[in-house]
């Protein structure tokens, strides 16, 4: 069944695309400051979070935390069906939110308690009344969270995808956002050509190299910002050479100044 509920920051999907395209978003689309769950259903796809990724198996559960990049690359155009659920923690109770923040990124929940509670969402959507269906559908995201964190350690899954190139360069990138200036900082890193890392990044992250590198400089700086940190000096330790090319790209990615992170 497929549905697309939405009210407010609060979205429930069941999607199944029967030929996907190989690129479906644009790169801005693939981070927010919502938390997101994706469960992968069906397809032939490997998922990228961040600067790790993992080969997807039916049943796979993906959770996002608020500025973690994320980007799904399809392999074939077999198809893809999914769930996909985002929420804002400000209306979660704080214990829920506390602990989501060590909750781990990729899970198996095949046959588990967790898939039966994701896959009863289909049938109350069939089932109960426009009016009562908000309040419903809190409730069963609430479960679905705690049988996450109760779990966490029986679902997570750990083995990642074998290294390749994009996994070198993710990884580095990473390891060193404080030192990248340019793309030869990069290959020069990873011992690859400037052609061959440009192709890597539009073929599978869909994504200029330094957007993806700028993208993540501010992500790391908004985390550092609401440590209390001075944005004139975060702005320094991710990387960017002056504060005014930070405040340009901070706003390009948040759309929003650096001092909002202080209230976040």
């Amino acid at each position: 069944m497929k549905y697309d509920y939405r009210n407010g920051a609060l979205l429930f999907k069941h999607s199944l695309d029967e030929t996907p395209a190989v690129y479906q978003q644009r790169f801005e689309e693939h981070y927010h400051t919502s938390y997101e769950l994706l469960y992968f259903l069906k397809g032939d796809a490997e998922f990228v979070i961040q600067h790790s990724s993992y080969a997807l198996t039916e049943h796979s559960l993906l959770f996002m935390k608020p500025g973690e990049y994320h980007n799904l690359i399809m392999h074939t155009q077999k198809p893809y069906e999914r769930i996909v659920i985002r929420f804002d923690e400000q209306s979660l109770p704080q214990a829920l939110q506390d602990k989501l923040q060590e909750v781990p990124n990729v899970f198996q929940i095949k046959n588990t308690a967790l898939s039966r509670e994701l896959l009863k969402i289909d049938t109350y959507v069939r089932q109960i009344s426009e009016e009562l269906l908000p309040s419903l559908l809190m409730g069963q995201l609430l479960v679905i969270l705690s049988l996450l964190c109760c779990h966490e350690h029986e679902y997570a899954l750990t083995v990642e995808t074998e290294n390749n190139p994009l996994r070198e360069a993710l990884d580095y990138i990473h390891d060193h956002l404080q030192d990248l200036q340019g793309i030869d900082d990069i290959c020069a890193g990873v011992h690859i050509s400037r052609s061959f890392l440009q192709k890597l990044f539009t073929d599978q992250l869909h994504s200029p190299v330094m957007s993806y590198v700028r993208t993540q400089q501010c992500l790391a700086a908004s985390e550092l910002i609401q440590k209390g940190e001075a944005a004139s000096e975060v702005a320094r330790k991710c990387g960017f050479e002056n504060y005014s090319t930070f405040y340009r790209s901070y706003m390009k990615v948040f759309k929003k100044p650096p001092s909002t992170a202080k209230q976040e």
